[in-house]
């Protein structure tokens, strides 16, 4: 709700394949969103020592985001999942009833600017197949770039249930 937000007082919305200029915006508005994105931060996460964000929108909008994770004491680490956009242009009009090609511009937009956003930082391009199949070894580069050296197994089987296949109702191999 908030990028949402964000990205209306920009001009644009989720569904626009055009890119997002945060010069759009005030310097008073920017810096209320960022308080408003620390805020949430801390309301969704407490003080947790690290944290997971996965939303399409923040590909658009890094240049908001941006210093805002660093200044509460995260570091970044950035994963790019990178999944056919058949799908996702398949997804979108499933759902949204939106034409496959508007589709297809729209993952082209969140992708060309997710990795124009993460260029200079660390990340982690992630074929979202091999995700799908085989979580455990596809994070593997996420905890070794995080410098964690892995992650907290104990959890392990609610996300296999979580990333079960039925969820995936596009598939283009």
């Amino acid at each position: 709700e908030l990028n949402d937000r964000v990205l209306e007082a920009g001009g644009s919305w989720w569904a626009d394949w055009r890119r997002f200029d945060v010069k759009r915006l005030d310097p008073e508005t920017l810096a209320g969103f960022r308080r408003e994105i620390m805020e949430t931060v801390l309301a969704e996460f407490g003080g947790a020592e690290s944290l997971a964000l996965k939303d399409p929108r923040i590909c658009r909008l890094a240049g908001v985001w941006s210093g805002v994770l660093e200044a509460m004491g995260y570091r970044r680490v950035n994963i790019v999942p990178l999944r056919s956009p058949l799908e996702v242009a398949g997804s979108l009009h499933a759902r949204n009833g939106m034409p496959i090609a508007k589709g297809l511009a729209l993952w082209l937009r969140h992708v060309l600017d997710a990795e124009r956003d993460t260029r200079k930082s660390g990340r982690v391009l992630m074929l979202w197949n091999d995700f799908m199949k085989d979580w455990r070894t596809a994070m593997a580069p996420v905890a070794t770039l995080a410098g964690t050296g892995g992650f907290d197994m104990r959890r392990a089987s609610e996300i296999d249930v979580y990333l079960s296949g039925d969820l995936r109702h596009q598939n283009v191999p």
